[in-house]
């Protein structure tokens, strides 16, 4: 499965950007191949491509990347 960074990419997007197409086409993707693309905010769209030439695509599942809060405890020792 290839991978993609796309910013601008969303839930409501259908296509990736013309930075992002230009690999897309490198790659030789082809019709209903599976992608990734990632926003690089910690959301994930697993995506297979409906029409490789113009970087159509369709979203069957999303992951986000929600973190727990770190947990942090300090501790000064004593003064001797």
């Amino acid at each position: 499965m290839h991978w993609f960074y796309d910013e601008s990419f969303s839930q409501a997007s259908s296509s990736i950007s013309t930075d992002e197409l230009r690999h897309f086409r490198s790659l030789r993707i082809k019709q209903n191949e599976e992608i990734a693309i990632t926003d690089g905010r910690g959301a994930v769209f697993y995506c297979k491509a409906v029409n490789p030439e113009t970087g159509e695509v369709e979203i069957w599942n999303r992951r986000t990347g929600e973190r727990e809060a770190i947990k942090l405890d300090s501790v000064m020792s004593a003064i001797k």
